[in-house]
């Protein structure tokens, strides 16, 4: 199983460093957005990149990724748009449903009477990730090395961003600053993982190392060194069963994340048993 697997890297190995780099990068982000309790957010942005594609496909815009990068950007701003009280959360809240029924469905019905367009944005959402080219690889190898950067280095500040931002503006962060600027971060990052790698592939590497990190710890920091690990080890595991099964490799990335997230859950719940 692993020689095999190993000597396939000669026909597939941009697509296995790609969709790690892609799983690395989308890992730290998760760990804002899940400690936000913004899970679903990860699906809203990923539909509105591929409404972003349907649009450029419908109008022969050029090149579709561009559009999916600018549709998730943006509504990734607009989502995280200040939310100091109840109402504004609430607001937040039907922002991002609405942007994922709408970017769902209107991906499929601009282009319902486009047979090849129609096919390209179904393949998106089937998460096909064997399109991915040696430029995907050192794109999302400098993202990931950039952001594990970032994450490890601003790690605290993020830590007390998240647990009491009041207490991060007294001592003089600029939370606005950093909420766009992440929401910026985050729509490229889910837009060009959108385009290249599926919505099913980027949706499941964004929220679900984060969820696994967040049931093995109690604690913010620890989670950005956990996240990615748990993300290395799923892309690792998925691939190789995928090649050893023939089995699509997105979905069995996926299955595999959701195996480890089960598996940390009852981790979680049994923590007592395990420590006395």
């Amino acid at each position: 199983m692993f020689s095999n697997f190993f000597q396939s890297f000669s026909l597939f190995g941009d697509t296995y460093w790609t969709a790690w780099f892609a799983a690395l990068c989308l890992s730290w982000l998760g760990v804002v957005v899940v400690s936000r309790n913004q899970g679903f957010l990860a699906a809203a942005l990923a539909q509105a990149s591929t409404l972003g594609i349907s649009i450029s496909l419908l109008m022969e815009w050029g090149n579709p990724g561009m559009y999916s990068i600018v549709f998730a950007v943006a509504a990734s701003l607009w989502m995280s748009r200040k939310t100091g009280n109840s109402r504004d959360a609430a607001r937040r809240e039907e922002s991002t449903v609405w942007i994922f029924l709408l970017g769902g469905s209107l991906s499929i019905l601009l282009l319902s009477k486009q047979p090849f367009g129609l096919e390209e944005i179904q393949s998106l959402m089937a998460s096909s990730i064997m399109g991915a080219t040696a430029t995907n690889k050192i794109v999302f190898g400098i993202g990931a090395f950039l952001l594990g950067s970032l994450a490890w280095l601003s790690r605290a500040r993020w830590a007390l961003l998240l647990t009491d931002s009041v207490m991060a503006a007294a001592i003089g962060m600029k939370v606005w600053i950093w909420v766009t600027g992440f929401a910026l971060i985050l729509g490229l990052v889910v837009g060009g993982a959108t385009q290249t790698l599926g919505l099913l592939f980027t949706f499941g590497c964004l929220v679900t190392p984060a969820y696994s990190a967040r049931n093995l710890s109690r604690e913010i920091q620890p989670l950005f060194w956990m996240a990615p690990l748990v993300a290395t080890i799923s892309v690792f595991f998925g691939l190789l069963l995928s090649n050893a099964w023939d089995y699509p490799p997105g979905q069995m990335v996926v299955v595999v994340q959701v195996a480890l997230m089960a598996l940390t859950w009852i981790y979680r719940e049994f923590r007592g048993w395990f420590w006395g």
